[in-house]
């Protein structure tokens, strides 16, 4: 599910587009960080195991998509959306959760730009942070 439209031609990227990949799953991390780094390898990938250490890289450096788990230790998902939304408008925020199918509409476009069923297949993966990541470069989205 993603919410915005695409303009026709975001402007090009000058810099490698950087991603921020959070869930506490170290399992899930790699495939997550293994599908992205074969597929496209231009992109920066950083990985937090909570949301606490995603707080922490966002601190120390602007990404421009954050896909996250809803449900970890200390600071979860929803927290760190928030937290995403009114510190980093720019980022592109992605949920990336079982919990996608039981939250409302109108709730994952309160906190997120998109979201991804847990499980997932490497095709909805690639679809959605593909999306993102044209998204992020100046002039390609517009937010709804």
């Amino acid at each position: 599910m993603m919410a915005g439209t695409i303009s026709s031609k975001p402007a090009p990227r000058t810099t490698r587009p950087r991603i921020l990949l959070v869930d506490d799953d170290p399992g899930v991390l790699a495939g997550l960080r293994r599908v992205l780094h074969i597929s496209e390898p231009i992109w920066e990938i950083h990985m937090a195991s909570d949301g606490r250490q995603a707080m922490r890289a966002l601190l120390e450096g602007r990404f421009d998509v954050v896909l996250t788990d809803l449900s970890m230790p200390s600071i979860d998902g929803f927290e760190l959306l928030a937290e995403l939304r009114r510190s980093h408008p720019g980022t592109v925020r992605i949920i990336h959760s079982s919990q996608v199918t039981t939250l409302g509409p109108e709730h994952v476009r309160h906190l997120a730009h998109a979201s991804i069923p847990k499980p997932s297949t490497a095709l909805e993966l690639l679809s959605v942070m593909r999306w993102a990541e044209r998204a992020s470069r100046p002039g390609g989205v517009v937010i709804v």
